[in-house]
């Protein structure tokens, strides 16, 4: 009989011991991934999941919590994802938990505190209680999306680029406009930049503000172009005037590149030599405002060229 019922007392504690050991160990659950969008920050992300800012920027090593952006990829700790904050979508049913508030519910759905109460009758806001059944009404079309910063405008004018710049690591946009005298605020609309405080290592950055007015002076083979002058100021159709004349000549050719960039645009050329007599003509109203360098090249029939006269000049229509 003391066998039989050590035995029996045997049997249920191993039952009891297996039955806690699955209890103890749950299914591992997937992580979250959140990816932000425009307006969004981390008190919001925090409060949808049902977790801390504290917990998403340590499960994401963010050296700063208040600088997200869109289209950035969140991990979502475990630990928010294991007890989600709500099982319905608008126009279904929601039950309230422990520590819910009208207000909390009301920011999950994107529906107003009002909207909620009159759909389920409810008189005072602050009264509600766990296990209560909430009709969520339906979602009110979403808001216009609107960046945390407003999105530069393009410049009425195109602005001249006085010199180029690579953004490396470390680098703000603060500290760039400090070294080059100028402010952020203008940088980031030049470059169409939509938040000043999110720039990107190997970015090209214009660096606004027309060089300093350039003085008239001769460069080599320049002595030969007669129209346009060095910083002169165009607008409409330019004719060029100048001499185009060298030993064993094949051809010259008229090219123009904007301020800040190494590729020329060809303008015109001819196979046969000029002396002091029109090049050819450039209508500078196919480009934007701005300073360009304009420059004649005269080449022999070896296809070589003495240096070609480079000039700066400004368009402005």
């Amino acid at each position: 009989m003391k066998r039989l019922l050590f035995g029996i007392l045997l049997c249920t504690l191993l039952i009891t011991l297996g039955a806690g050991a699955v209890s103890a160990a749950p299914p591992a659950l997937p992580h979250i991934i959140h990816i932000v969008r425009w307006g969004e920050n981390l008190t919001g992300i925090a409060a949808q999941y049902g977790t801390t800012i504290q917990a998403i920027v340590r499960a994401n090593g963010l050296p700063n919590a208040n600088w997200i952006y869109a289209g950035q990829r969140l991990r979502i700790p475990k630990a928010a994802t294991s007890a989600p904050r709500h099982t319905a979508t608008c126009g279904q049913t929601y039950t309230v938990c422990s520590g819910d508030t009208l207000s909390g519910i009301a920011y999950r759905f994107g529906v107003t505190v009002n909207a909620l109460m009159q759909a389920n009758g409810i008189l005072n806001p602050h009264r509600i209680y766990p296990g209560q059944q909430l009709s969520i009404p339906s979602c009110p079309a979403p808001p216009p999306v609107h960046p945390p910063y407003p999105k530069p405008p393009h410049p009425a004018h195109p602005v001249a680029c006085k010199a180029w710049y690579i953004v490396k690591p470390g680098d703000t946009l603060a500290k760039i406009a400090w070294k080059y005298k100028t402010s952020t605020w203008k940088l980031a609309n030049v470059n169409n930049i939509p938040n000043p405080n999110v720039i990107h290592v190997g970015k090209k950055l214009c660096i606004p503000g027309y060089p300093e007015p350039v003085k008239p002076k001769t460069k080599p083979g320049c002595e030969h172009l007669a129209l346009p002058k060095p910083g002169a100021v165009l607008s409409g159709v330019l004719h060029a005037k100048g001499t185009a004349v060298i030993e064993n000549f094949w051809y010259y050719k008229l090219e123009y590149r904007a301020d800040g960039l190494d590729n020329w645009h060809y303008i015109t050329g001819e196979h046969d030599p000029v002396v002091d007599d029109y090049l050819g003509s450039f209508d500078t109203t196919t480009v934007p405002n701005g300073t360009y360098f304009f420059r004649l090249v005269i080449v022999d029939r070896t296809g070589n060229y003495p240096p070609p006269c480079e000039i700066v000049v400004r368009i402005q229509n």
